[in-house]
């Protein structure tokens, strides 16, 4: 056998998607193993793989919301039903609804980026593994598209394709302000003494938040702009906040509830 056929096979290709094993081989190409099959035409479509440390493997299903389990023996069974807001195949925002990323935390808690068309699920979602049900821990606009997603240090990462970013604000970014602009409002410094002029808790800077949308767009903006902006509700830190920017609109909300703390426009 000569070394091109050696090197070359060449395979009838089915109508079926598969999800892949790629193994280490000590040879020029990597040998590829299915490990497990969808029917593309029921829409199993798969995007994410994520696997638990009982090396279960979870797939996404973006265009139906499924999360599909993927047992150590090959068996296959729903573990999760997202809402995607809408019959599959709808547009809505800047994409189709879909379920898209997949991550587990040390204790085998799924989290998954989920586009649905209804604000009231769009966003971050985590699944416990103790079986209670699922939960949106980060709201996003309908102008977001999540994508991928990693847990690192309690904290959850998720990447948008289209705009903006979920932030984590640090609790001391009030001081590290007041030093630097000279404003030390008792509100923005300690939760002690914000809570006793009768905030929830310290609370971030204004003029802070406004200067932090500007700079997550640099790069994105002409050389001479004006922003203007509009103050809602405070934002809590330490805390976490969404920031999508789209035609020139902005906004900054919780990342859990949705809640407004800042709407604004560049021009």
């Amino acid at each position: 056998m000569t070394k091109e056929k050696e090197n070359i096979m060449v395979r009838r290709i089915i109508p079926t998607v598969a999800a892949l094993l790629l193994a280490a081989a000590p040879c020029a190409f990597a040998q590829v193993e299915t490990v497990a099959q969808f029917n593309p035409s029921l829409l199993e479509t798969p995007e994410s793989i994520a696997i638990d440390h009982d090396n279960n493997k979870y797939v996404s299903l973006a265009l139906t919301g499924e999360i599909r389990r993927i047992a150590a023996d090959g068996s296959q069974s729903t573990y999760v039903m997202l809402p995607l807001g809408a019959p599959p195949l709808t547009f809505c925002g800047s994409f189709f609804a879909g379920l898209t990323g997949l991550t587990f935390d040390e204790h085998d808690n799924l989290y998954a980026n989920l586009a649905s068309c209804d604000p009231g699920s769009r966003g971050v979602w985590k699944i416990p593994r103790d079986g209670q049900p699922p939960t949106r821990i980060g709201a996003l606009s309908l102008q977001s598209l999540p994508n991928g997603i990693v847990h690192h240090r309690d904290f959850v990462y998720a990447a948008d394709s289209v705009i903006g970013a979920i932030w984590r604000v640090p609790g001391d970014i009030g001081r590290r302000y007041a030093r630097v602009s000279g404003d030390a409002n008792p509100i923005h410094l300690h939760p002690l003494t914000a809570k006793a002029l009768g905030q929830p808790g310290a609370i971030a800077h204004g003029m802070w938040t406004k200067a932090r949308c500007l700079a997550a767009l640099e790069g994105r903006l002409p050389d001479a702009y004006t922003a203007d902006v509009r103050f809602k509700l405070p934002l809590t830190i330490p805390g976490r906040a969404a920031f999508p920017f789209r035609d020139g609109e902005s906004a900054v909300h919780d990342a859990r509830s949705g809640k407004p703390h800042l709407s604004g426009q560049v021009t």
